[in-house]
């Protein structure tokens, strides 16, 4: 078996990363953002996580080292560059940090859900990263909301008629919540889409809240299922060829019965004679 890094095999190394990648996407989406914004939008939390995260997907995700450098450069741009940073209020270069982490978002959450549904056993890491891909997709579309707001102000706001902070730690706190709540069709009604582009990607959102988890559900049984077949069918095979040396020595007896017919018979007639008559046989 492949071995990577640390030892492990390479096989079990994806499937625990997913487990480790769904603990770090938690903590930033539950975590890190929302104190982020309470503490009025410092990002440091956030740049933690996301930089952990970035270090487990480019060690475990992929062996191909063009995508290991990307993922690592893009969250080093989001963190450290002062052009790019989250924590830097200028709205004519914050665009710019929310289509680099979208990109990012993107390569992690296809990597995820190519590790998550391929063929194979179904395990507890595998269901888990049918999760994480759930937050993922959350985590894009309030990256996208984020892209709009700047775009068009104002079309996104509470329903109290408050508009959304221009801090961009706090905007990124807002709609987060705002895109956990369309994609799990809770929908609490604080924050509503009143531009037309708004609410056509919260439709599109709430409708992929509803699908995801019927189409994970049934791909994930069917990849059981194949699974369980084929190790049937391994287990048919060995105990096939187990009961082949019995099988080839009863022939072979039988085809030397078949080749002496009258010594058989001679011999089952001596032997009943000497029942009968209480003496033992002659050998022939």
């Amino acid at each position: 078996m492949k071995r990577g890094v640390f030892g492990w095999s390479s096989v079990y190394r994806k499937d625990a990363s997913l487990s480790v990648l769904l603990v770090v996407q938690s903590f930033v989406t539950f975590v890190a953002i929302p104190l982020g914004a309470s503490m009025g939008g410092s990002p440091w939390m956030l740049d933690l996580g996301m930089l952990a995260f970035a270090a487990v997907c480019a060690v475990t995700l992929t062996e191909r080292l063009g995508v290991r450098v990307l993922l690592v450069v893009a969250i080093a741009a989001l963190a450290f560059a002062p052009g790019l940073s989250t924590n830097d209020g200028a709205a004519a270069v914050h665009p710019v940090a929310a289509i680099v982490a979208f990109g990012f978002d993107v390569i992690v959450t296809g990597l995820v859900a190519r590790l998550t549904f391929s063929s194979g056993p179904v395990t507890v890491h595998r269901i888990r990263g049918a999760v994480l891909v759930y937050l993922n997709v959350a985590v894009l579309f309030g990256i996208v909301y984020d892209l709009l707001y700047i775009v068009y102000p104002g079309s996104l706001h509470y329903s109290a008629g408050d508009a959304i902070s221009p801090v961009a730690g706090v905007r990124l706190s807002d709609l987060s919540y705002f895109s956990l709540t369309t994609i799990s069709t809770a929908g609490f009604g604080d924050i509503v889409p009143v531009h037309p582009v708004a609410r056509g990607i919260a439709n599109l959102e709430s409708l992929f809240g509803q699908l995801f988890p019927a189409i994970v559900l049934s791909r994930l049984v069917s990849l059981n299922l194949v699974h369980s077949a084929a190790a049937d069918a391994s287990r048919r095979e060995a105990g096939g060829e187990a009961t082949e040396p019995l099988a080839a020595s009863r022939s072979a007896s039988m085809a030397r019965r078949r080749r002496c017919p009258a010594s058989s018979r001679s011999t089952s007639v001596r032997r009943r004679r000497s029942q009968s008559s209480g003496t033992p046989a002659s050998r022939a």
